[in-house]
């Protein structure tokens, strides 16, 4: 007996995990089957694509100078406006910054 064909909104939750290859084979081929037969999925697969190759291109040169420090500085202000209490954060106070490093196992450092 066949299988149903995945929906558009399945195909659609799952595109990213497509095209970044995260998908086991069977799902992946489920996938690749309903974008080879919709006409209203496939474009926005293409769309898709086109995009993820297109930041992945412009991500290949060098950061430029002050990027780096600019990005930081901004992480380290984001995080103090959340443990001070200025920011919309969750996590009982504790800032992003924070619960990253505990969810990364860096809880102390």
């Amino acid at each position: 007996m066949m299988e149903p064909m995945l929906s558009c909104e399945d195909v659609m939750d799952r595109l990213w995990e497509y095209l970044d290859g995260e998908l086991d084979p069977d799902t992946a081929g489920k996938i690749e089957q309903h974008l080879d037969a919709c006409s209203l999925c496939y474009p926005q697969y293409d769309f898709q694509r086109a995009f993820r190759s297109l930041v992945a291109q412009a991500g290949e040169g060098p950061v430029p100078p002050g990027l780096r420090r600019k990005v930081f500085e901004a992480l380290l202000e984001e995080d103090a406006l959340t443990v001070g209490g200025g920011g919309s954060g969750s996590g009982g106070g504790a800032g992003w910054w924070a619960r990253l490093k505990q969810r990364l196992g860096n809880g102390g450092s």
